[in-house]
């Protein structure tokens, strides 16, 4: 009887695929891994091909094909479509004073400046840190520029080149002026990536937070317009303006499935999660930490519609906690990797019947299925077509809209939960704000913020 030879030890694994990487690599030959499996596949190691060859990993947890097969067949078919040049070199060069430590993102770091990509494509961000290595006391303004040499599908040769000019400033408060809360989130979230394989998850989580609370003390220290000491001695929570969000999206970033207490998160998920937000755009990285919210149940007149301009009007967004979540509503909430629709048990009738129809039942199934069903979501509810009434042709052309922020890079499978549903608490699992086990609530955030000023 023919027997499974013993399974190679994990270093041996994680060399052959980079070993593979490179090969990859020295011939110009990018790598997308899609993953389709009902148990563990060890993504982490099985991504580094794509990681390195400028590729993407694409992971399906528990694939079947009546959920997932849309998602699968949207995304390959945008992987196979989409505007590609090969063989492709970048070098980001900058003006004396400025020196590049840390590159972020899918490549392969052929020299301390020079990254090859086999393909790049229009999905994937790149971050760059920068130091200051010389005074710049003397200079009014610093210069950058990234320069893109790839080779077109008719093998034609061309170069592409952004140039940034950054003004200097002479104080700290004049830069806290200027501060750009989402590109900063987006490069802490790509660090967290970069880390991730050296550093434990409760310590990334850690240093984020002990960053923020020392930027806000240096803050406190030079705004003009700070408070009084407090008769205690403690220490003013002072959030800038061009700040005010950026606690709200650091936790959100930290109980996402990137940095989410790791009890709570397979193996093979929080690898997914790390390949991608290692080349999201920072845009929809925000989307991602912070999931965007619609009270369908309670729109503005104009909302839905289209302005002048022929463009979609889109509904006020609503925070995500409880506070903010009726038992009469219907809410849909996107975050580019899940879209779904949460309908209360007192929701008005005559709209859920105008918005959704009827879940077509399952079909027969084998016992591994069956098993599956009682795990999964089965859904009582599907989203209605366009032509069924006005309100779902609204509906959808808003749900299209959303997709189309994500420009073909994920497909959002879109699921309808019940609050009276088995796992109809799904969608709680989505306020970050509000408190989760062994995570804190926005306020409590805060409050562990300002304690952690006392120390600094």
């Amino acid at each position: 009887m023919a027997s499974h030879p013993p399974p190679l030890p994990t270093d041996a694994v994680e060399e052959f695929y980079k070993k593979a990487a490179v090969a990859c690599c020295d011939h110009h030959i990018c790598v997308d891994v899609f993953a389709m499996a009902h148990q563990y596949v060890d993504l982490a190691t099985l991504g580094v091909v794509a990681k390195f060859t400028g590729g993407q990993a694409y992971y399906y947890p528990e694939f079947r094909a009546q959920r997932d097969g849309e998602k699968l067949r949207a995304e390959l078919t945008h992987c196979m479509s989409r505007f590609v040049g090969f063989e492709a070199v970048t070098r980001i060069r900058c003006s004396r004073g400025l020196e590049v430590p840390h590159f972020y993102g899918h490549f392969f770091l052929r020299s301390a400046d020079l990254l090859s990509f086999s393909n790049v494509d229009q999905d994937k961000a790149l971050a760059v840190e920068f130091n200051i290595d010389e005074s710049l006391a003397n200079q009014r303004e610093v210069f950058v520029q990234v320069a893109v040499l790839f080779t077109m599908a008719n093998g034609e040769r061309r170069i592409r080149a952004h140039t940034v000019r950054i003004p200097v400033v002479s104080n700290l408060f004049d830069m806290y002026r200027f501060v750009d809360t989402q590109a900063a989130i987006c490069l802490w979230a790509k660090t967290a990536c970069d880390q991730m394989s050296q550093t434990s998850f409760g310590e990334i989580r850690s240093q984020f937070e002990k960053k923020l609370a020392k930027s806000l003390a240096n803050y406190a220290a030079v705004c003009p317009n700070r408070a009084m000491p407090s008769p205690t001695g403690a220490k003013q929570l002072m959030i800038p303006d061009t700040m005010k969000y950026f606690p709200m999206y650091l936790l959100g970033l930290l109980k996402s499935p990137l940095l989410r207490a790791v009890g709570d998160m397979p193996p093979d998920q929080r690898a997914a999660a790390m390949f991608q937000v290692m080349t999201l755009p920072v845009r929809l990285l925000i989307a991602y930490a912070y999931p965007r919210l619609f009270a369908l149940h309670s729109l503005p007149p104009e909302a839905l519609s289209r302005d002048a301009q022929g463009t979609l009007v889109r509904p006020p967004l609503v925070r995500l906690t409880r506070e903010k979540i009726e038992t009469t509503g219907i809410y849909l909430l996107e975050n580019g990797q899940q879209m779904l629709i949460w309908v209360g048990r007192q929701a008005n009738p005559t709209l859920v019947d105008a918005l959704l129809v009827a879940a077509p039942a399952p079909s027969p199934a084998s016992a591994h299925d069956q098993l599956a069903r009682h795990r999964f979501h089965q859904p009582r509810y599907a989203l209605a077509p366009a032509s069924h009434s006005e309100p779902a042709a609204r509906l959808n052309a808003l749900i299209d809209s959303l997709r189309g922020d994500w420009a073909g890079m994920t497909q959002q499978p879109l699921q309808v939960y019940h609050e009276e549903d088995e796992f109809g608490g799904v969608f709680f699992g989505f306020l970050i704000e509000d408190t989760w086990p062994n995570q804190l609530s926005y306020p409590e955030f805060l409050t562990h913020i300002h304690g952690l000023l006392g120390s600094m």
